[in-house]
């Protein structure tokens, strides 16, 4: 038996998207006026651009991250997948087989029984559930997938 879960905001409105792209023209305005301001006070243009294209990515990952991307859990009788899905097309970014888990439970407990470790996040702010950490064996080391199952996909991954 298969089970999928989207977590995530369903699909942005016109209106939304219209204010996030207005948004994001007015922060990429506004890191323009401080590299000016910076330049002007006699700071190197170098440092001036990195500013701008550290600030103009910080504002891109904001908002992909915010508006843009979901994630899909899906767990089948062996294995437990986790794809981020962009613009309606899934991308892999987790798998590992359902034997090779070694722990269920909360992230905070799971770093101090298993120690420190990869970890994987496929977290929304806006879900309801609460996050559960799966720490599990992949390539001989110890990884760690934090995310927000509902009660379905927990009982599929228990089950054995």
């Amino acid at each position: 038996m298969k089970v999928d879960q989207l977590v995530g905001q369903n699909e942005v409105s016109g209106k939304t998207g219209i204010v996030v792209v207005l948004a994001s023209l007015a922060a990429l305005y506004m890191d323009s006026m401080l590299t000016r301001l910076l330049s002007s006070i006699g700071l190197s243009p170098l440092f001036t651009s990195i500013v701008f294209w550290g600030l103009g990515g910080a504002v891109a990952t904001i908002v992909y991250y915010n508006f843009a991307i979901r994630y899909l859990y899906a767990v089948d009788g062996v294995k437990v997948t986790v794809e981020r899905v962009y613009h309606k097309k899934p991308r892999p970014m987790i798998e590992f087989m359902k034997r090779d888990i070694l722990f269920v439970g909360a992230a905070e407990e799971a770093r101090n029984k298993h120690g420190k470790m990869k970890t994987y996040k496929a977290v929304r702010k806006t879900n309801p559930n609460k996050p559960i950490a799966i720490v599990f064996k992949r390539a001989g080391e110890k990884q760690m997938l934090v995310f927000q199952p509902n009660e379905e996909v927990l009982e599929a991954i228990s089950e054995k």
